[in-house]
């Protein structure tokens, strides 16, 4: 008569933690990866913002506004008017950050709205104190103003800066390290 065995033996079972544990131990720089990536996304995007916003301010010969609020629920907005609120949605609103460009199809200017906000780059906020607003003169794209810099950081604590001179000049660094390859800033 054979004898059923039920459950594992203690062999099978430390066999299956080790392989779990080497698993896991492959698996967690991956996890680093996605903070970094999601942190690097949304300074880009915002990067992108500026340099739409230096670009437009030159081609259409008006100066033109970026907004950055901070804090954890933060939001950038772009516009050819005085003063835009960068949460509202509705490119048809008033306070709306848009800009009036020209539609070919429709042989008329129309308003797109342009912004960035937080609920689209989650674990990502812009640290406390770095909000600013800036206006690129529509002569040669430096600023009416100051420079400035907003400071994102994700939730494991890195951080990337997106740094605007007087003069215009727009760049990506890190405040204390380089982060994805951008350098640490100087």
């Amino acid at each position: 008569m054979v004898k059923a065995t039920q459950g594992f033996s203690l062999i099978e079972l430390l066999f299956t933690l080790v392989v779990l544990a080497i698993l896991v131990s492959l698996a967690m720089p991956m996890f680093d990866q996605f903070d970094k990536r999601r942190l690097i996304g949304a300074a880009e995007a915002v990067y992108s913002e500026f340099q739409f916003a230096k670009s437009e301010a030159i081609k259409q010969s008006r100066d033109m506004r970026v907004e950055v609020n901070d804090g954890s629920n933060w939001c950038v907005g772009v516009t050819d008017k005085d003063d835009c609120n960068c949460t509202v949605t509705d490119p048809e609103n008033d306070n709306a950050c848009t800009v009036s460009v020209f539609d070919v199809s429709a042989d008329d200017a129309v308003d797109v709205l342009r912004t960035v906000r937080a609920e689209e780059h989650t674990g990502v906020a812009v640290r406390d104190g770095t909000g600013f607003n800036v206006e690129f003169n529509s002569l040669r794209g430096t600023l009416n103003g100051v420079g400035d810099t907003a400071e994102f950081q994700s939730e494991d604590g890195l951080r990337l800066n997106v740094a605007v001179s007087r003069m215009g000049r727009i760049r990506l660094c890190g405040p204390s390290e380089p982060v994805g390859g951008y350098p640490q800033c100087n």
